[in-house]
């Protein structure tokens, strides 16, 4: 992984913290074994990511963030991530689940998507159900880049 991440680095992508330096302590624990697994996959590195976090649950319209990832990977392996993504985002959308891809230029030959999870519009149900139905779903992702 050192390598990928120097390379990536070299080329100007910008980490929130660099793949090959994290930590269970760096990395929220509810999201940690998905960043693991994406980070070993060989050819994709988490730049950022997030468990979820209900900060109003008892509120109707209390904020709350749904856990995400944004991965980045080599230009010519962007279809590739974006399929495995939008398989688990389908999946998600297909189960009444909200789920999103948000896809940016990283540096000049690499480039990030973020894989989103949210609360539908007229979903009424516990968000902590919905966080962990994400955090399931991300999970799935980081197992199908692994299983090339």
């Amino acid at each position: 992984m050192k390598e990928l991440v120097a390379e990536a680095v070299a080329d100007g992508v910008r980490f929130g913290l660099l793949p090959d330096e994290l930590t269970s302590d760096s990395i929220e624990a509810g999201i940690w074994p998905t960043v693991v697994r994406i980070n070993r996959s060989g050819w994709a590195l988490t730049r950022y990511s997030c468990e979820g976090h209900p900060f109003s649950p008892n509120g109707p319209d209390g904020i709350t963030l749904y856990p995400y990832v944004q991965v980045a990977c080599r230009r010519v392996d962007l279809l590739r991530l974006v399929a495995h993504m939008d398989d688990v985002a389908h999946e998600a959308r297909m189960a009444g689940e909200f789920a999103s891809l948000h896809a940016t230029v990283a540096s000049p030959r690499w480039r990030a998507v973020g894989l989103c999870f949210g609360r539908p519009k007229h979903h009424v149900g516990d968000r902590f159900d919905l966080i962990s139905a994400a955090r399931i779903r991300l999970e799935e992702f980081a197992y199908r880049l692994c299983s090339e």
